[in-house]
């Protein structure tokens, strides 16, 4: 089973930019890490109760870091570092930007009742990065979700993907294609597969 970590990407010191978990989420594989270490400790003198919980979610937060993905670019030198987490079947590649072949911009109109009942629809704006020749499977860098009206275009809520997609890719040296005007409901057909 595959857990899909959500990514946001953020400027170091203007020569990196990585996208890896927000800090939320890192927040709380951590605590579930070191919080089951915790119950097993007071498991130690409380029971075998404890023990048993705290084992639990010790699993549950390291299988949460092992899941964990991240893509770094150096933009000084023009190289990446990516890591794909799935526990069992981690995956690292490198190689050089100019591998890089354009960042989509891509929206899923996704159907919600509540969201029927207020006359608007629920959007999944994605930033997807693509290699040339599909040397690495794509991977998605970002989401946003957004409300957009149903007598409204689909990319009226795209204007934040679109100002993030352009900044990365002038930073990576890619073009950026939006293609937020239909919906396309799985742009990662190959999640998962080693690469």
């Amino acid at each position: 089973m595959v857990l899909e970590t959500p990514l946001s990407g953020r400027f170091m010191r203007e020569r990196y930019l990585v996208f890896a978990p927000p800090n939320q989420y890192l927040g709380l594989v951590g605590a579930c890490f070191f919080g089951g270490l915790i119950l097993i400790a007071m498991g130690i003198s409380a029971g075998a109760y404890w023990m048993f919980v705290g084992a639990m979610v010790t699993v549950a937060g390291a299988w949460g870091a092992l899941s964990l993905n991240w893509l770094a670019f150096d933009l000084r030198d023009r190289t990446y570092a990516r890591r794909d987490g799935a526990a069992s079947s981690t995956r690292y590649a490198k190689g050089s930007l100019d591998e890089l072949e354009a960042l989509f911009v891509l929206a899923e109109d996704r159907t919600s009742f509540g969201k029927m009942m207020t006359r608007e629809r629920a959007v999944t704006y994605r930033i997807v990065l693509q290699w040339q020749g599909m040397r690495l499977p794509s991977v998605i860098l970002e989401q946003d979700y957004r409300a957009v009206p149903v007598n409204m275009p689909l990319e009226n809520g795209a204007a934040t993907s679109l100002m993030a997609a352009e900044r990365y890719g002038r930073a990576l040296n890619v073009p950026v294609v939006n293609h937020a005007h239909v919906s396309v409901s799985n742009p990662i057909p190959t999640a998962g597969a080693p690469f």
